[in-house]
């Protein structure tokens, strides 16, 4: 026969219930990153550093710049500025010289030439023209023989025209045709000049007689004016003219006496002539 047995609960409610246990803390489960991933980015890192050093270490340093870096600008070529024009003096100077103003025409010419700027060929030409008007300035409005500022002034104009051809670099005027010149206008005293200077310069000798006689009597013109005179030193002057024209005389034989006579009737014995004045046709300095 079998048997049935009941088993009851045991009363546990005298025991002590231990209490229950703390939930343990959550977890956050770590993101694994792949190993393929680690080792691409290992090498980039790797790279990046080698790049960098390579760069610090290996690149030579730069030579240092200068302080001011200077620039060269290029040079244009540029064309020369125009020479100024002198067609309106040119017209002023024909005007004039067809009207006999030698005087007005050099003085434009003159002007012209200190213009700024002028090309080598106006310059010339200028120079040319002054040089030949105030040859023929000085023939214009000659002063009267007894006139002895005016024969000077001439005279003096001479020498000035001849210092100014040598400024110029332009020939200057034949002495023999200024002398001839002077003569026919009665400038005596340009005369006796011009005629030494052909003589002196060779354009002219003693065996030319009609330059002998042409000199001869611009001394003598001169001195038998001048020695009559009432001014002391023009009357000086004059003596010692037709002294020096006697000489001329007497040395080149011209059997021209009025010179020697004249200085006779003023002076009387040869012992009270004046010395003669340096000319070439009698070798006296």
């Amino acid at each position: 026969m079998s048997r049935r047995t009941t088993l009851r609960a045991v009363d546990d409610s005298g025991a002590e219930t231990p209490p229950p246990a703390s939930p343990a803390p959550a977890v956050t489960p770590r993101r694994t990153v792949p190993t393929s991933a680690l080792a691409f980015g290992g090498l980039m890192l790797t790279g990046i550093v080698v790049i960098v050093g390579v760069m610090l270490t290996g690149r030579p340093n730069p030579a240092p710049a200068p302080a001011q870096a200077q620039v060269e600008v290029p040079v244009v070529a540029t064309a020369p500025a125009p020479c100024p024009s002198v067609a309106s003096f040119f017209e002023v100077i024909a005007s004039d010289e067809r009207q006999a103003r030698w005087g007005l025409a050099a003085s434009t010419a003159q002007t012209a030439l200190r213009m700024a700027g002028l090309c080598s060929a106006d310059r010339a030409v200028l120079a040319q023209k002054l040089v030949g008007l105030s040859r023929e300035a000085l023939f214009e409005q000659p002063p009267a023989p007894e006139d002895a500022p005016g024969q000077r002034r001439v005279a003096t104009a001479y020498a000035d025209l001849k210092t100014l051809a040598t400024q110029l670099a332009v020939q200057p005027p034949a002495p023999l045709p200024i002398a001839q010149s002077a003569y026919d206008n009665r400038l005596f005293l340009l005369a006796t000049v011009a005629y030494a200077d052909a003589l002196t310069n060779g354009d002219s000798s003693a065996q030319d007689r009609s330059v002998v006689r042409a000199d001869y009597a611009a001394q003598y013109n001169l001195g038998l004016v001048w020695s009559q005179r009432a001014d002391a030193t023009q009357r000086q002057d004059g003596l010692a003219r037709l002294a020096t024209a006697c000489r001329i005389s007497e040395q080149n034989q011209l059997g021209s006496p009025e010179a020697c006579s004249a200085l006779q009737a003023q002076l009387g014995a040869r012992t009270r002539w004046p010395q003669p004045l340096p000319d070439p046709l009698i070798g006296h300095a």
